[in-house]
């Protein structure tokens, strides 16, 4: 009789060690794929700024090359640099608008704001 005791406390002892480990490796593997889940959002996210920061900085990069051509050329106005810079500005405010949109986006206590729609395509076709 005490030797089926003996033998069921050992097998009680190895479950439990069993179960510990396997909780412990568990615990682990959540964790994990947690990280994971967390660096593909940000890459996600990283993509998202990228992909709209790609057509404004073409734009920079274009109104100051027409503007270097014209310099060149000699054809350049106060007009044409005062409406390069203008645009010039109005994208780099668009690139830190972007930024903080993204910044704002995991934000707990942000509130609703309403958007129209004819503002924000305005705004997506004046990029160009």
């Amino acid at each position: 009789m005490y030797e089926k005791t003996l033998e069921l406390q050992e097998l009680n002892d190895s479950l439990e060690n069993k179960i510990e480990n396997e909780v412990t490796q568990n615990r682990q593997k959540d964790k994990i794929l947690s990280e994971q889940s967390r660096f593909a959002a940000l890459g996600e996210m990283i993509g998202n700024i990228a992909h709209q920061w790609r057509q404004p900085l073409s734009a920079i990069s274009t109104a100051t090359g027409n503007a270097k051509i014209e310099n060149m050329l000699g054809v350049t106005t106060k007009d044409s640099l005062d409406d390069t810079f203008n645009r010039i500005n109005e994208y780099t405010q668009y690139l830190s608008d972007t930024i903080d949109d993204f910044r704002n986006y995991f934000k707990k206590d942000k509130k609703k704001k309403a958007y129209y729609i004819d503002e924000i395509l305005k705004t997506a076709l004046n990029i160009s």
